[in-house]
């Protein structure tokens, strides 16, 4: 702490000696972030108090883990990361031990209490909208309420989080959905899942994929090598590598026949055929031919796309808006996109008119 405050009365000797408004600005910066450092250090040792509990224990009394186990686990929401196990001290910690840790990918562990159990941190276990979060005890995992109570028992090999009212289990190298008390909505039956999203999950049965609706019933049967989301009612699908798309039951709308095939937006969907980039609307029509070396979505109207190395915009019948003429490119947004131009940088309206932003600038060289 004191050497946080010696370095901070430091910098602020430095502020009138500062050049310019930048080197000011920076150390402004970095004088904010030593008050903010030296107040998190006072909350960690307690001088200042907190408005409401942070921690919550991921144990009960009599779940106290004796030495060499390994208590509560909690993943990390949405990104299916988990933190990591380490064995409870038999010992309380010095503070210093019980300070948060991090792992090798960068993922906190939680912090100790005085009796070497872990607790559970807001930071470390965002609860799911169903108020659970999944957690091991032992070689089982379950669902905790926010408190560290186990909801639903542990008894799953593996438990992501919940989504849409659901959470994906998995029970001797099967996986299923259960609701918030734990019973069996879609039973262990499928070598790989994901999470609910919009109604629907992906799920493989067989090195075939499908989607199930939230009451277990086919969405689409598992059938094909990989399967796209859900957009404006169909899903792009792959067989026997051709892309297609499919409504509800796996009815084809639109034979498969591209080398790649993206979600319709906008009644809009980018394709690949002949190794050229083209757009087709919903009945399979194509809007734009597969004429482009590569091409982004749409943007405020307009997709941009590369063609012979330069880039240019086409609207949404496919004609050119912008000819290609560009170094380097990027999407529209708020009326104009950033674009290289002869060497400089600049914006583009979508009428085409250049404005470089740094007209003093001699041009750099285009490769």
């Amino acid at each position: 702490m004191v050497k946080v405050i010696e370095t901070m009365l430091k910098l602020h000797k430095d502020l009138p000696k500062a050049e310019t408004p930048h080197e000011q600005e920076s150390l402004k910066r970095a004088i904010a972030a030593l008050v903010l450092l030296s107040l998190l250090s006072c909350g960690q040792h307690g001088s200042v108090p907190s408005a409401k509990p942070k921690l919550h224990h991921a144990l009960q009394p009599n779940e106290i883990p004796g030495p060499g186990e390994t208590s509560v686990t909690v993943i990390e929401p949405f990104h299916a990361r988990y933190i990591k196990k380490r064995p409870a001290p038999s010992a309380a910690p010095e503070k210093e031990q019980a300070d948060t840790a991090s792992d090798e990918d960068g993922y906190s562990e939680p912090q100790l209490d005085e009796n070497g159990r872990y607790i559970i941190r807001w930071d470390d276990a965002r609860f799911s909208e169903e108020g659970l979060a999944p957690a091991d005890l032992g070689d089982k995992w379950g669902y905790i309420d926010q408190m560290g109570n186990f909801i639903v028992r542990p008894q799953f090999d593996y438990a992501e989080i919940f989504y849409e009212g659901r959470g994906l289990v998995k029970l001797k190298g099967k996986w299923g959905f259960i609701d918030k008390s734990g019973k069996y909505v879609v039973d262990p039956q499928f070598d790989s899942a994901d999470i609910f999203y919009k109604g629907l999950a992906q799920v493989e049965l067989d090195g075939k994929w499908g989607y199930i609706e939230r009451d277990g019933r086919y969405f689409c049967p598992p059938l094909f090598d990989a399967v796209g989301r859900l957009s404006e009612g169909v899903i792009a699908v792959v067989l026997d590598g051709k892309w297609g798309y499919i409504e509800k039951g796996g009815k084809y709308v639109i034979d498969p026949q591209f080398e790649s095939a993206d979600a319709f937006v906008d009644g809009l969907a980018r394709v690949v055929l002949g190794g050229k980039y083209g757009f087709i609307d919903r009945s399979g029509r194509f809007v734009a031919k597969p004429q482009f070396d590569y091409a982004r979505g749409f943007s405020e109207g307009l997709a941009r796309v590369e063609v012979g190395g330069k880039w240019g915009y086409i609207d949404k019948s496919g004609k050119y808006a912008i000819e290609p003429q560009f170094y380097q490119a990027a999407d529209f947004s708020g009326g104009r996109a950033e674009v290289v131009l002869h060497g400089k940088f600049g914006h583009v309206d979508k009428t085409g008119r250049f404005t470089p932003k740094y007209p003093s600038l001699p041009p750099f060289k285009e490769r």
